[in-house]
């Protein structure tokens, strides 16, 4: 049996970046006054990662990849929350940070899983579907990243974050997580998944 390097190189960067973000959703960031999960400056990548395999494997192997991702994930939560039941040595004194931490990822798992179903399968329906019309690469991954990330961020902020944040602040924060997710997944996203692309191809 053949064994497809490239998918699985892509298909375990795609769990990376997705595991990655969730336990960084965790923390919320302010930049100049703006408030963000952490996670943002690197989610966006998930969808240019998704394109690619979805670029050359279809659209049929990128759900099973994203399906596996998230099965990875509730595997991490699972370790993790187990983590925070054992008993602290006496010599630890952060246990109570720990805990914050980590019993706030199955939360975040949850908004994750809903938001990204959502997005991430939406991202890359569009994406086959534009191929089928048009070849061009970087229409259809900027057109399915942005419907895309609308979709998830607006699920995502209000499904981890809505008991904690008065409706107008919420949607504020959606809004900005959107713009800075397209900065990041349209603006540096397309750009690598054009580049990666031509050189897998040159190979």
């Amino acid at each position: 049996m053949t064994v497809d390097k490239r998918l699985i190189f892509l298909s375990g960067l795609f769990v990376t970046l997705l595991i990655t973000s969730n336990l960084m959703a965790v923390k919320l960031i302010s930049i100049g006054g703006v408030i963000l999960p952490a996670a943002v400056i690197c989610y966006p990548f998930c969808f240019a990662v998704s394109d690619l395999i979805n670029e050359y494997y279809g659209f049929r192997t990128t759900k099973k990849v994203i399906w596996f991702a998230f099965i990875f994930n509730a595997i991490v939560v699972a370790l993790t929350a187990l983590a925070v039941i054992l008993p602290p040595a006496s010599i630890y004194e952060n246990n109570e940070a720990f805990k914050t931490i980590f019993l706030s990822a199955p939360r975040i798992l949850g908004a994750s899983f809903i938001a990204f179903m959502a997005g991430g399968i939406l991202n890359s329906y569009i994406f086959d579907r534009i191929r089928k019309k048009n070849n061009v690469l970087a229409l259809r991954s900027s057109v399915s990243t942005l419907l895309g990330v609308i979709t998830d961020s607006l699920i995502f902020i209000t499904l981890a974050y809505a008991v904690y944040m008065p409706f107008g602040a919420l949607m504020l924060m959606v809004l900005w997580q959107m713009l800075a997710k397209l900065i990041i997944g349209i603006g540096l996203g397309t750009p690598l998944t054009l580049l990666t692309v031509k050189l897998l191809r040159n190979r």
